[in-house]
């Protein structure tokens, strides 16, 4: 004899069993969205964003204008002989960040990012930089400090300095 109570019990549990499956087929999915959206403090950028960059030296302000409150441009220096060319630089951040940049030579300009957030790491920087950053020309060293060409030769250059309360990024492009 057919028992309607019992029927409905298991229609019930193999509804509730789908449900479970379902929902752990899509937890990684959901896990990985949830904790991919920052690189530490650092927030990554959407792919729009990354489908609109163009030179390094965009990429940067670009991402450091969107993602954090700018405060006034500081003049260092200008070059000797034009008196509105600025050549060197740098712009501080609410949040903790510093951005200099130095173009005052002919060999190549020169960024550095003073990280002053709370809770950085040294690798949430190596996710930046190989996120906004990657290269097929170029290299990580050993301990994950220097990104730079394999050749050695012209190219960008990146080194993460940890201090004891800030990891700085300088990178270098090289014109030669």
């Amino acid at each position: 004899m057919f028992d309607m109570h019992n029927s409905n019990s298991m229609a019930a549990s193999h509804k509730f069993l789908i449900t479970l499956i379902i929902g752990l087929l899509f937890l990684p999915s959901c896990l990985k969205n949830s904790t991919n959206d920052h690189f530490g403090p650092l927030p990554v950028p959407s792919k729009r964003f990354m489908e609109q960059r163009d030179t390094m030296l965009e990429v940067t302000l670009n991402y450091l204008n969107k993602y954090y409150s700018p405060m006034d441009r500081k003049i260092l220096q200008i070059y000797p002989d034009c008196d509105s060319c600025i050549c060197d630089w740098e712009r501080e951040y609410e949040e903790g960040i510093k951005y200099r940049y130095y173009d005052c030579d002919e060999v190549g300009y020169q960024v550095r990012i003073d990280f002053m957030l709370e809770d950085i790491t040294k690798s949430d920087v190596f996710q930046f930089v190989n996120h906004l950053f990657e290269d097929p020309n170029n290299r990580w060293n050993a301990d994950s400090t220097t990104y730079e060409p394999a050749d050695g030769g012209k190219g960008a250059y990146y080194t993460i300095v940890q201090q004891e309360d800030r990891i700085l990024l300088k990178y270098f492009q090289s014109l030669r």
